[in-house]
């Protein structure tokens, strides 16, 4: 097989020439989501889909807070499981997008030049630096409740320590 070197967002990497992933091929049958906006539209679209994408960031970024708080706190309530859903479900889709946000796709069919969704609303820093920085903070945030969780079944705190 004949292997292209291509550049991406982490370098250099191996793809099989000739390969082209599944969004980026024609259907005759259903257009994508880009190629129903008029081509007028599409710079209004791409600042949405910017505008979306930061929206739902800091949702993000206030649930994997919200977590680790309240995983401090010893209080592993209703909220802190929605706040789980919310950073568990992100994690999910992008885990199972190949590591690639999904809006980047989206971006890129609109006309983007690089397809980043981070490079206009966040700082540089933070866009490059998203997974570095959140994924061990929900990691903590996991491993608090999940001890608040499994101590929960011993008692309060103040009695297994004896102080009581």
């Amino acid at each position: 097989m004949k292997v292209a070197n291509a550049v991406g967002p982490a370098g250099l990497e191996q793809r099989i020439a000739g390969f082209r992933p599944a969004r980026n091929q024609p259907s005759s049958r259903v257009p994508s989501l880009a190629q129903m906006v008029p081509r007028g539209a599409r710079r209004p679209a791409y600042i949405a889909v910017k505008v979306f994408h930061s929206l739902a960031f800091w949702t993000i970024q206030s649930a994997i807070f919200y977590l680790v708080y309240k995983g401090l706190r010893r209080e592993s309530d209703r909220g802190a499981a929605i706040a789980v859903a919310i950073a568990g479900g992100e994690s999910m889709i992008y885990a199972g997008n190949g590591f690639r946000c999904p809006l980047t796709g989206l971006a890129e069919d609109l006309g983007a030049e690089s397809g980043s969704v981070t490079d206009i609303f966040l700082p540089k820093w933070l866009a490059s630096n998203v997974a570095r920085i959140y994924t061990p903070l929900l990691a903590l945030g996991l491993f608090l409740h999940a001890r608040n969780i499994f101590s929960f079944s011993r008692g309060p705190i103040e009695n297994r320590r004896g102080a009581g």
